[in-house]
Parts: structure tokens; C-alpha cells; sequence
């Protein structure tokens, strides 16, 4: 089945529609199966009303089961609940529930050669959908979908693959997650090969938090791309926490991206330098890029080695490129371990107004990295002459290290107002726009 847009959110508006207009005395929940998109394949509904339902799906490798419990009272035994189970193949999961809802999806076999798509739209209250490998992989040109649509009220959306192998398997999640206080998150499986897994998640409007996490897996002959998007409300905020534990290894790509807008936005990147590495086996040329846009507002981005004992092993590429904007804003980058022959880039723009821009880094004597190092100011737009940026830099290196066209770490206070430069270390600094301050 091919993941389509339009014509499945216009179809279960409609179908969602004319369930919300039914009273509840007059609607059983049901499980009702038929070729829902008219591709040829079996699909399954789940049906409710606007009352809290709980239910449970289990992605097979052969027949299926699902359960509602219709009453919203935490058991499946009930007269008015469902348990519908058989040995069709079900390709497309469509949970049409209709608010305030608890879906639990659940892999309970290893997918071979298979499809399988969950598509959910909420309404209205707090709906939760969680995916669970429960450890289960897939393998053989398998495919994995899952479309979210959030309502009015706080909804979370989970997708966990912890201790799965995946291989040679596509999978695409997307979610669009409305109003409210909302939760995205996903954990990455123990091993990833020849594959892609694409996640795209709309937190939508509300103070809201996205998470990411690598799950400590090894990536190789892979692609990952994960994009959250944030809300565009001024009185409001995005947390966006990425952690990486596991490697990249054999031309794997990683591209993380996180487009925060307006309010008072947070990034936090979290690598756990005693087990992270970037080809420290293999042929080489893997990449990570982190890109970080925070919009404006009052923001705080950190990158941190979670207080790990390294070097990281970095021979592809990492590159850290991260906008902050209007308002004082916050960064730092705190790297106590550096090792390997790949590039090593960190660049970061505080945008307007007096922003404070440090960083902690340490290159082990054995490194030959490229370092790509930026820290800009970037202008204060005339808010005010007495208005500047802190640049404050301690960065060890040995002379193995390069530094590409830069010729050295770029410490950048920007265009108008006495910016502070201050650089410690061992490391070739460059500073430009910095009136006051040492280096």
C-alpha cells in the first residue's frame, strides 16, 4: 500500500464525522473489515464514539487481533467491548475511535516480506497511539506506515522499536498532532540495514516536546531522516531532545531536523561519547547532520557528551548547523572527547539581540579531524549601542588537527554593539567583530 495524503484524511473525516454524529445509545463499537482504500488489500476499522475507548492492535506475521474496550474501563472482557481476531492478512489499521483515546499498537512477530500501515485520526481529549517492536524485526522488503492526526487536547505519539533488528524494510511515519500539549517520540531499533526509516512529526500548538532517540543501535548501508516541526505561537514553546548512543557505519546517512518557530523554544543533543561513532569500522563516509532552527523567541540549545568518558570516534562526517533568532538566546556545546580522520563541524548563529555563545571542546592528542567551527554573534540590529554578545570558547587540540578554509576556530561577535570574545586553549582561534575580550 502506498502512503497517500489526501484522499485517506478526506475519507476519514467523513467516516469520523458521521460517527461523531451518531448518540452513543445508538452506536456498539466494531471492528468492520473491508478494502477501506480500494487498492485490493483487506483493511480493518476501529470504530467508537466520543467516549474514552482503550484498544489494543497486533501487527502478526499472519491473521490478526484487535480489541476495544468500548466502555473505556481498562478490560476487554466486556459485553460491549471487542475481540476480533482471524487469519486474514490485514494491511491498513484504520483507528477511527473519535476521541480521547488509548491505542496501543503491538508487533508480536517478526515481519517478513510484509505490509502493514496503522492510520489514526483523534478528535477532541487526550489520545495516546504507541507503537511497540516489542524486539520483533522485519526484514525481506517489508513496509511500515503510520499517519496521525491529533485533535483538540493533549496527544502523544510513540513509536518504539527498542532491541529490533530491521533490515531491507521502508518505514514512514507521520503525524500532525494539533492543539495542545503534545508528545512525539521515537526510539530506534539495536540494528538498522539496508534500509530507510523516515519520521516526520508536527507537534503542532501548545508547549509541546519532541524526542528522538538512537536506542544505542548501528546503523549501516542506511538512511534515517527525522523532522519535527514546532508550534508557530509566541506565548508558547517546543523541547526537542535528541540522544545518540549507537554508530553510523558503511555509508549510512542520519539527518536529524528540527524547525521550532515562534516562543521560547529548547534543543538538547545528547551524545553518549563512550559508545557514539561515526565509521569507527567499515568503509567510511558515513554523515550525521543535526540541523536546529529555533526561530524567535527567548531560546536555550545545548550539545552535550552526557558526561561520558570518550574520545567519540568521528571518521565520516558530524555537523552541527543551529539558528537561534530574535531575543537574547543561549547555546552551548560541551565535548570532552574527540578522535578520528573525519570532519567535525559545529556552526551556531545567535541571531538578534545579546545572546551568550559557549562552547567546551576536546580533541584527543590522536585526532587528525577537520574542525569546522563557527560561533556568530550575527547583528544586534540597532536595538540598542549598549546591547552585545558573549562568544566565550575553550577548545584543546593538537597541531594534527585541520581546519579547512576557516583556517581556524571563526569566533564571530557580529555586526554592531562591543561583543566579548574570550578563547582558552590549544586549539588556532580566528576572531573577527570582537571589540573586547581576549584570544
Amino acid at each position: 500500500m502506498r502512503l497517500r495524503t489526501d484522499p485517506r484524511w478526506i475519507f476519514l473525516s467523513v467516516t469520523l464525522g458521521a460517527v461523531l454524529a451518531m448518540p452513543r445509545t445508538a452506536l456498539a463499537c466494531s471492528a468492520p473489515k473491508a478494502d477501506f482504500d480500494h487498492n485490493g488489500t483487506t483493511d480493518i476499522k476501529l470504530v467508537g464514539d466520543t467516549k474514552k475507548q482503550n484498544a489494543i492492535v497486533e501487527l502478526r506475521s499472519g491473521g490478526y487481533l484487535v480489541q476495544i474496550d468500548c466502555d473505556g474501563n481498562g478490560t476487554y472482557p466486556g459485553a460491549v467491548d471487542v475481540n476480533a481476531s482471524g487469519t486474514d492478512e490485514i494491511e491498513t489499521y484504520i483507528i477511527a475511535l473519535a476521541g480521547g483515546d488509548v491505542v496501543t499498537v503491538r508487533q508480536t512477530a517478526d515481519l517478513v516480506g510484509a505490509s502493514k500501515n496503522v492510520v489514526a485520526v483523534f478528535s477532541g481529549g487526550t489520545n495516546k497511539l504507541t507503537f511497540l517492536s516489542q524486539g520483533f524485526g522485519s526484514s525481506g522488503h517489508s513496509n511500515l506506515g503510520f499517519e496521525v492526526g491529533g485533535g483538540g487536547g493533549a496527544d502523544t505519539f510513540t513509536i518504539d522499536f527498542s532491541g529490533s533488528s530491521i533490515s531491507q524494510t521502508l518505514i514512514v511515519a507521520r503525524g500532525i498532532l494539533g492543539n495542545g500539549a503534545n508528545v512525539g517520540s521515537v526510539i530506534g531499533p539495536a540494528s538498522v540495514a539496508d534500509s530507510v526509516i523516515d519520521v516526520a512529526v508536527d507537534l503542532g500548538l501548545g508547549n509541546t516536546n519532541g524526542a528522538y532517540s538512537d536506542g544505542g543501535g548501528i546503523l549501516s548501508r542506511s538512511a534515517l531522516n527525522v523532522h519535527f516541526t514546532g508550534g508557530d505561537v509566541s506565548t508558547a514553546g517546543d523541547t526537542v531532545t535528541t540522544t545518540f548512543s549507537g554508530k553510523l557505519q558503511d555509508l549510512s546517512r542520519v539527518y536529524i531536523a528540527s524547525d521550532l518557530r515562534q516562543g521560547n523554544d529548547k534543543y538538547f543533543g545528547h551524545f553518549d561519547i563512550s559508545s557514539f561513532a561515526i565509521d569507527d569500522v567499515g568503509i567510511g563516509d558515513s554523515e550525521m547532520v543535526v540541523r536546529v532552527d529555533m526561530g524567535s523567541g527567548f531560546d536555550i540549545s545545548k550539545v552535550d557528551d552526557l558526561g561520558a568518558a570518550g574520545p567519540a570516534t568521528i571518521n565520516g562526517a558530524l555537523v552541527h548547523d543551529i539558528t537561534l533568532g530574535q531575543q537574547p538566546d543561549a547555546a552551548n556545546i560541551l565535548w570532552n572527547g574527540l578522535t578520528g580522520s573525519g570532519i567535525f563541524a559545529y556552526r551556531i548563529d545567535g541571531g538578534w539581540a545579546n545572546d551568550k555563545l559557549n562552547a567546551t571542546i576536546v580533541a584527543d592528542s590522536s585526532a587528525t579531524n577537520t574542525i569546522l567551527f563557527a560561533n556568530h554573534g550575527n547583528t544586534e540590529q540597532d536595538i540598542s549601542p549598549l546591547v552585545a554578545d558573549l562568544v566565550n570558547v575553550t577548545f584543546d587540540a593538537g597541531s594534527s588537527v585541520s581546519y579547512g578554509a576557516l583556517g581556524g576556530l571563526l569566533l564571530d561577535g557580529g555586526m554592531q554593539g562591543d561583543d566579548v570574545c574570550t578563547f582558552v586553549g590549544s586549539a588556532l582561534p580566528s576572531a573577527i567583530n570582537c571589540e573586547k575580550g581576549v584570544w
